[in-house]
C-alpha cells in the first residue's frame, strides 16, 4: 500500500512517500513563506509530471494542525482539492503532535510532545507505544510543567520550544527526562502513524484552541 503524506502545518514543510512502512522519498524544505510552491515542486519530483501520477497511490495523508494558521489552511485546501480529484477515500489526516510524537514510539518510555504556540502557550501530547496518556491540549508553561511531573518514570521529550525558556530550563534540569529531536520530515512521520494506529476522516483543522486569525465574512463584489 503507497501512502503519501503531505505538511505545511510547521516552518519544515514536507512530502513523503512511503510502501507500507518502508520509505521510499521524502522531501522537506525551510521555507514557510513558499509553502504552496514547494509542496508541487515536492510532489513533482517524488510522483513525476504525468496525468496519472497519483494512480499507483492508495492514500494520501495530510497534517491537520496544530500549527500556523496559514499553514494549516494550505494543508487542509490541498486535501479538499484532492479529495474533489481523487475520491473522500484517499484521503485522510493526522495531527502534527501524532506525527511529532511517531520518531519514538518504538522505545520503551512514553513519548511527550511539545510545541510553542502563542502568547506563551504550548500543544502537548503524550503516548507510548499502545495508548495515548495526554490528549492534545493547549496549556500555559506551569501547566506543561505538573502534566509531566504527573507521569511516572522516565519520559522522552520532543517537539519545538525554545531551548533557554522556562519549559527548556525545566527539562534540561531534570535526570528522568530524555530530549531528542524528531525528524525533521513530519510528511513522512504522519504516513507511518496513519499507517500503524490510523487516521481521521475529517478534514476539519485541529487548532486546540481557537486561533487569532479569523476568516473574513465579507462577502465577495459581484
Amino acid at each position: 500500500m503507497k501512502i503519501l503524506g503531505i505538511d505545511t502545518c510547521l516552518p519544515i514543510g514536507s512530502v513523503a512517500l512511503i510502501d507500507d512502512k518502508s520509505v521510499l522519498l521524502s522531501k522537506s524544505w525551510n521555507s514557510p513563506r513558499e509553502h504552496i510552491s514547494k509542496v508541487f515542486e515536492a510532489l513533482n519530483s517524488i510522483l513525476g509530471t504525468g496525468k496519472n501520477r497519483f494512480k499507483p497511490v492508495d492514500l494520501i495523508i495530510f497534517t491537520a494542525g496544530p500549527g500556523s494558521f496559514t499553514g494549516i489552511r494550505i494543508c487542509l485546501s490541498l486535501a479538499k482539492a484532492f479529495k474533489e480529484i481523487l475520491g473522500s477515500e484517499k484521503i485522510g489526516t493526522v495531527s502534527t503532535l501524532e506525527a511529532l510524537s511517531f520518531s519514538f514510539l518504538n522505545e520503551k518510555v512514553p513519548v511527550f510532545v511539545i510545541m510553542e504556540g502563542r502568547k506563551n502557550k504550548y500543544y502537548v501530547y503524550c503516548r507510548n507505544h499502545d495508548e495515548v496518556i495526554v490528549k492534545p491540549k493547549d496549556l500555559n508553561t506551569q501547566q506543561v510543567i505538573e502534566e509531566i511531573e504527573n507521569i511516572p518514570g522516565n519520559l522522552i521529550i520532543t517537539g519545538n520550544y525554545t531551548s533557554n525558556s522556562e519549559i527548556g530550563n525545566y527539562i534540561h534540569s531534570s535526570s528522568r527526562l530524555i530530549e531528542k529531536r524528531a525528524n525533521t520530515s513530519i510528511a513522512l512521520n504522519a504516513a507511518l502513524y496513519a499507517v500503524k494506529y490510523g487516521f481521521r476522516n475529517s478534514l476539519e483543522p485541529i487548532y486546540i484552541r481557537q486561533p487569532d486569525a479569523k476568516p473574513s465574512n465579507k462577502k465577495m463584489a459581484d
